[in-house]
């Protein structure tokens, strides 16, 4: 409830923030998991870690400078 009320309020780029900090929390939770061979865990969290990383790419805009953007492809 919190979370969800936080996205809905939240600016354009707090919302960019929120998706680079799921990402990063994601793979070190991927990690951990890893480290303890729990592989379904770590499948698991490197698949949202993975989303959050291609939600942020679909939300480049060539607009800001095609040589930009293909870098941080």
């Amino acid at each position: 409830e919190y979370l969800e009320t936080q996205v809905l309020t939240a600016s354009p780029h707090r919302l960019h923030l929120l998706v680079v900090d799921g990402a990063l929390r994601f793979a070190q939770q991927g990690l951990m998991a890893l480290e303890e061979r729990n592989w379904e865990a770590f499948e698991r969290a490197l698949s949202r870690s993975r989303d959050c990383v291609t939600e942020l790419l679909g939300g480049l805009r060539d607009d800001a400078g095609v040589e930009v953007v293909d870098s941080l492809k």
